[in-house]
């Protein structure tokens, strides 16, 4: 190989710079690596390699070159071969001799006993006691009651003084409660104007009423089963005139 030249050099700066970020990162990964690691013969390569892509970086290297000086690295890093752990000499196990067996001279001919006999198995299969299923009774429906609630009855309403009317009623036998209903009209529009909340009250006094105007009332009875309301019919419309 021939010497680098001035002409060398003039031709090398024609040449336009590679990047070498690259091949630096690849240098600094190959000196990341313990030499005691491995063997001397691939180390060396890898440090020959090193050399080489060192020279690289402080020349003015075009692009292929650096990228060859990163592949060879990289080439010498993948052969790297570990040193083998010392072996550990593996110890022959010695022989015991087999013991001679001593002549052991023949029994006499003694008589055989004759041997016992085995009681004959049954070979019938034993019967297993079939196990009839336990039938649960069916639990018969239980009948659900009706809860009826009779219409009101006897419905009356008068006029008293201080604009005030008061409804009364007869008492339906196991109500827990009444509502009371007014219009203004007969055919009108009910609405609910109060709910009387035990069964024993039988009256109502409707309160600030207007004077010279009629009202009319109907009243129906409640009873409350379990988380329900259950009502009766409404009772006949019943009328008053205020003139009190």
């Amino acid at each position: 190989m021939r010497p680098w030249t001035a002409l060398d050099s003039a031709v090398a700066k024609l040449v336009k710079a590679g990047d070498k970020t690259a091949l630096e990162a690849k240098i600094k990964e190959a000196n990341a690596i313990a030499e005691g690691n491995y063997t001397a013969e691939s180390y060396k390569v890898l440090k020959d390699a090193v050399a080489a892509a060192g020279q690289r970086i402080t020349e003015r290297a075009a692009q292929a070159d650096l990228d060859k000086a990163s592949a060879d690295i990289q080439t010498a890093i993948s052969n790297l071969k570990k040193k083998e752990a010392p072996g550990i000499p593996s110890q022959t196990p010695t022989q015991t001799p087999a013991p001679t067996e001593s002549a052991v001279p023949a029994p006499a001919n003694t008589p055989s006993a004759e041997p016992t006999k085995k009681p004959e198995e049954s070979t019938e299969p034993t019967a297993t006691p079939t196990v009839k299923p336990r039938v649960k009774p069916t639990k018969k429906p239980t009948k659900t009651q009706t809860v009826k609630v009779a219409a009101v009855k006897g419905v009356k309403v008068k006029n008293v003084k201080k604009l005030k009317a008061v409804v009364s009623w007869k008492k339906v036998s196991k109500a827990s409660g009444y509502e009371v209903y007014r219009a203004n009209k007969k055919k009108g529009k009910f609405k609910k104007i109060a709910t009387i909340k035990k069964g024993s009250i039988v009256k109502y006094t409707n309160k600030k009423l207007k004077k010279k105007k009629s009202y009319f009332f109907k009243i129906r009875a409640y009873r409350v089963s379990g988380k329900k309301k259950v009502y009766g019919k409404y009772s006949s419309t019943v009328k008053v005139t205020i003139k009190k």
